[in-house]
């Protein structure tokens, strides 16, 4: 998927690739926050598509306190 174009197609799952565009979002790049959108958009357009990995946890595990306070609670749990 080109996300520089608009997305055309249904697919029924979606593997990507898209950590680093995700975190660059997240630091307020304006060019990856709107391919991230592009994105969004398409998903939030067919729900029916499955994606691997939803860019909300990406964007959680992007975050590195954030992905520490996750290990600690499941070290904690165990």
């Amino acid at each position: 998927i080109d996300l520089t174009k608009p997305i055309e197609g249904n697919f029924d799952l979606i593997v990507h690739k898209l950590s680093d565009l995700v975190h660059e979002a997240d630091v307020k790049d304006p060019q990856s926050r709107q391919l991230v959108q592009r994105f969004q958009d398409y998903l939030d357009s067919h729900p029916h598509t499955i994606i691997l990995d939803p860019l909300p946890s990406v964007q959680r595990l992007s975050d590195r306190f954030e992905s520490y306070r996750l290990i600690g609670e499941l070290q904690a749990s165990s």
